[in-house]
C-alpha cells in the first residue's frame, strides 16, 4: 500500500460531477441519476483508505490488494465521468460505475474482519489484564481504565465503517497510553509476563519469581490472590 491516504488527500475530489450538458434521452437522464450518490460513495472510499492505513492493513496482502483494486476503479470511473459529453460516454460511466461499488463493499467486509482481529488482539488482552489490576488496590485505577478501554472498543465493533476512523484513533492512543502505564507500574519484564500469562489463564508456578513476588507485596496483591507467605502460613 504505497500511501493511498496521501494520494487521497492531494485529490480534492476523486469522482467529478457527470458532465449533462448535452441534451439527453429519457433513457440517458435516468442513467445519469444513477449518478446522484457518487459523492457518498466518495466518502466511503476515503474513509475505508483511512481505516485501512490504520488498522495496518498493509500487512494483510488481501487487504492491501483491495484497496488497490478500489482505487484503481475509482479513479477509472473519474476518468470516465470528466469524459461525459454525450449519452454513449455517459454509457462507458455508467458501466464503470458497479465496478467501482462493488469494490468499495468488497474493502468494508474485509475491513470489519480486520477491526474484528485488532479487538481480539489488543483490546481483548488489555480487558483482561485491566480486570485483574483493578483487584489490587495499588492498581486499581489503571485497570479500572484498561477495562473501560476494551469495552469502549467492543462497544464499536458493529459501529459504521464510514465514521470509525477517529474512533480508532483515539482508542489506539488510549491503549497505548494504558500499555505504556501498565509497564511504567509493572516496572520489571518478570511482572509484566505474570500479569499477561495470568490475565489469559495460564500462569504457573515458574512465573512466581522473587521480582513478581516482592511486585505483588508491594501493590498487597497476595491476599487478592489468597497467596501467603510462608511465615504466614506458619501463623495460620
Amino acid at each position: 500500500m504505497t500511501d493511498p491516504l496521501e494520494e487521497l488527500e492531494n485529490t480534492s475530489q476523486v469522482l467529478p460531477a457527470a458532465v449533462a450538458g448535452v441534451r439527453l434521452g429519457d433513457r440517458a437522464t435516468q442513467r445519469l441519476q444513477r449518478f446522484s450518490d457518487a459523492s457518498r460513495h466518495e466518502l466511503r472510499l476515503k474513509a475505508f483508505v483511512e481505516l485501512a492505513v490504520l488498522l495496518n492493513g498493509r500487512s494483510d496482502t488481501q487487504v492491501k490488494e483491495q484497496v488497490g483494486r478500489a482505487l484503481d476503479a475509482a479513479f477509472e470511473l473519474s476518468k470516465a465521468m470528466e469524459e461525459v459529453c454525450d449519452e454513449q460516454t455517459l454509457e462507458y460511466a455508467f458501466e464503470e460505475y458497479p465496478t467501482f461499488v462493488q469494490s468499495l463493499g468488497v474493502l468494508e467486509g474485509q475491513l470489519r474482519l480486520l477491526w474484528t482481529r485488532m479487538i481480539d488482539q489488543q483490546f481483548a488482552p488489555l480487558g483482561s489484564v485491566g480486570a485483574l489490576l483493578s483487584a489490587f488496590p495499588g492498581a486499581r485505577d489503571l485497570g479500572l481504565r484498561m477495562v473501560q478501554a476494551a469495552a469502549d472498543a467492543r462497544q464499536h465493533s458493529q459501529a459504521p465503517l464510514i465514521d470509525l476512523a477517529p474512533k480508532v484513533r483515539g482508542l489506539q492512543k488510549m491503549r497505548e497510553t494504558l500499555v505504556a502505564e501498565q509497564q511504567t507500574v509493572a516496572g520489571n519484564p518478570k511482572v509484566a509476563a505474570f500479569l499477561q500469562a495470568l490475565a489469559a489463564n495460564r500462569a504457573t508456578l515458574d512465573f512466581l519469581e522473587t521480582e513478581v513476588l516482592e511486585w505483588l507485596k508491594g501493590q498487597d496483591a497476595l491476599r487478592s490472590l489468597k497467596v501467603t507467605t510462608a511465615q504466614e502460613a506458619r501463623n495460620l
